[in-house]
């Protein structure tokens, strides 16, 4: 995590990352429950392991209602950071892992028949996070507004899975992450650096407007020779 305080940081940088995050801290609250949320994964794996079907629909249900608490009580609260960003990534992205793994256990059957629409949304999905690893060397945490809408569906679509209500949910949710996933490619090859937290396509020209001014305004306040 980068340190607003830290003399070796780039001042244009520093500013920016003031402009864009609220807090360096690590024990914040938003940090906790993504960690949370983290080690909540792994206890999923056992309870899908010991086909505990119910129990498995519960606390993936409070985990992923966990994704939307964390998100807000940041900006509430004006506890976002470069940290947290990539902390709720990396569960949400257990999280999936282990939701995909549960419903291999537990409807291997239901998995088989809509296999195509795994396959589509899944590939796609691995194609934005290789995208972003070969060009950035870590994980993009766009936290679009379409991955945040997909994350909801793909909570409906799992519970009404896991549950055998209907496979109808799951079909609308990986067409929407199909799309997600084409949309954060699309971001990652306009973006020349890693950036957090970019709402959508169609906000990537303004908010390499934005870095810019912001960095001029710092390089122009700085004394002579120390301007990079």
């Amino acid at each position: 995590m980068a340190q607003t305080n830290d003399p070796k940081i780039n001042p244009r940088r520093k500013s920016v990352l003031q402009k864009r995050y609220d807090s360096t801290a690590i024990w914040t609250i938003p940090n906790i429950i993504s960690f949370a949320r983290l080690i909540g994964t792994f206890v999923l794996i056992g309870i899908a392991v010991a086909e505990l079907r119910f129990w498995f629909v519960g606390i993936y249900a409070v985990l992923g209602i966990s994704d939307w608490v964390d998100g807000v009580y940041a900006r509430w609260m004006n506890q976002r950071s470069e940290l947290g960003a990539k902390l709720d990534t990396v569960a949400d992205a257990f999280l999936n892992v282990t939701l995909m793994i549960g419903i291999l256990i537990l409807c291997p059957e239901t998995l088989q028949k809509e296999f195509v629409w795994f396959l589509i949304a899944v590939s796609s999905y691995l194609a934005a996070v290789s995208l972003g690893l070969w060009k950035y060397r870590r994980v993009t945490a766009y936290h679009t507004y379409a991955a945040k809408i997909t994350h909801g569906l793909v909570w409906i679509a799992a519970i009404f899975l896991l549950l055998q209500w209907s496979v109808w949910p799951l079909r609308v949710a990986a067409f929407a992450a199909t799309i997600t996933n084409l949309e954060t490619i699309a971001i990652t090859c306009s973006l020349e650096k890693w950036q957090a937290d970019v709402p959508s396509l169609f906000s990537v020209s303004r908010l390499r407007t934005s870095t810019a001014d912001q960095e001029d305004i710092v390089e122009d306040k700085l004394p002579e020779g120390e301007a990079t």
